[in-house]
């Protein structure tokens, strides 16, 4: 029996995932992602024992240490008294009940660190989908330079604008929240004279929340400010 083609459609964190996984197993595979180069975007994560698991379970568990916070305690406060309402503990309290740790990562290095370890042979580049249609036995990937290509398997994992969800599934629109993020990095040695533990921090105030927690080892500052939504404004 000839070994499954699989294609994967976007290179981002669940991706670049999915290939690690599929190579595991013995799998062929084809990742096709249509930016040119693979780039530094977005900011802090917060990682669960779930996520942690996963990537002990890929071999990457002591690199991932290496990029990762641990944070003490999840912090809830007034955001205008700085009193604690809530504490919820974290690490180690986290790895003792659940097995796995909880981390604060940087987004780009998360994707870095996965696709370090992607074959790159099997990564199509600058590559866009168009569609995508199927038969009783095969799939069929359109290409916007009007290639096509043959699976078995099409896993989507191209994001939050997914051509796949959209012609597969036919979803229903995202419904708008009412709150926009505007997130940003800081150098710690900018804000260490706030005197920030490693915690994650949640501001709450009237309609407006600020979260922040530190990524990259410890090197950077991660913060989140979330505000009423005027709808004007497209996601950067």
């Amino acid at each position: 029996m000839n070994t499954p083609r699989i294609i994967i459609i976007g290179l981002g964190i669940g991706g670049a995932a999915t290939a690690l996984a599929l190579e595991k197993a013995g799998l062929d595979y084809l990742i096709l992602e249509q930016a040119s180069q693979l780039g530094e975007v977005g900011a802090g994560l917060q990682m669960s024992p779930n996520a942690s698991r996963i990537m002990d379970w890929l071999g990457l568990a002591d690199e991932l240490k290496t990029i990762a916070v641990e944070p003490q305690a999840h912090l809830f406060l007034d955001g205008l008294s700085a009193k604690v309402l809530m504490q919820t503990p974290l690490m180690p309290e986290v790895q003792s009940a659940f097995g796995a740790p909880y981390y604060h990562v940087h987004r780009a290095d998360l994707l870095r660190l996965l696709t370090s370890h992607v074959d790159m042979q099997r990564v199509r580049l600058s590559t866009q989908v168009r569609a995508v249609r199927q038969t009783d036995h095969r799939v069929y990937v359109e290409l916007t330079d009007d290639e096509t290509l043959e699976a078995d398997v099409v896993i989507g994992a191209d994001g939050i604008r997914s051509v796949i969800r959209q012609q597969v599934f036919n979803p229903a629109p995202p419904a708008p929240s009412g709150c926009i993020a505007w997130r940003a990095l800081v150098p710690v040695a900018k804000a260490r004279e706030l005197g920030f533990e490693r915690n994650s921090y949640v501001w709450m105030g009237p309609q407006r929340s600020v979260v922040m927690y530190y990524v990259r080892a410890g090197e950077l500052f991660n913060w989140v400010g979330i505000t009423p939504y005027d709808g004007q404004r497209e996601e950067s």
